[in-house]
């Protein structure tokens, strides 16, 4: 298994920001995790 150079987030991305990343050679694999519910209890 290969190790990873850099690790890096971006918390809630513009979609600039992806558009630019996707652009780049440099950058191989990326994903994108977005949140899509929060949930809290109330006693």
């Amino acid at each position: 298994m290969q190790g990873i150079d850099y690790d890096i987030e971006l918390t809630e991305p513009r979609d600039d920001q992806v558009s630019v990343i996707r652009e780049m050679d440099q950058v191989k694999y990326a994903g994108l995790l977005v949140k899509c519910v929060v949930l809290s209890k109330k006693s």
